[in-house]
């Protein structure tokens, strides 16, 4: 066998790993995380609110919000994704087209009485 044949799978090789490892840290430069704080409607925490957090493509998380109305979805795969939360006793609310690539978005959820005059909403409180 040539020198050249000896060598050419090796450098093959290291050149397949180094671009696996790049596509890699690309894929987790887009990674997020999305935060929420569950508010009534004169600015106080909700505890114990179930948010969901659904992407696009069907895969979900739900989790309750913690003493101080907060939850926290982190490590996210870059993408859209849509937040809902709809307790018991409020209307609900959906905020759609959350964009998170390789960022944090924060927002901030109002949760209104069912019968009550204004509708619940949802907002970014951070942005790019």
């Amino acid at each position: 066998m040539s020198s050249e044949g000896r060598f050419r799978f090796p450098l093959l090789a290291l050149t397949t790993l180094a671009l696996l490892a790049g596509a890699g840290s690309g894929a987790a430069q887009n990674n997020g995380n999305v935060r929420a704080q569950a508010l009534d409607g004169q600015g106080s925490p909700l505890a114990g609110v179930q948010i969901t957090l659904m992407k696009a493509g069907g895969q979900s998380q739900q989790k309750a919000a913690d003493a101080e109305g907060k939850v926290q979805f982190d490590g996210l795969a870059g993408g859209v994704y849509i937040v809902t939360a709809a307790p018991e006793g409020y209307a609900s609310v959906t905020c759609p087209g959350v964009r998170v690539v390789g960022q944090e978005r924060q927002l901030e959820i109002r949760l209104m009485p069912v019968d009550g005059p204004e509708p619940s909403s949802c907002k970014v409180v951070t942005a790019p």
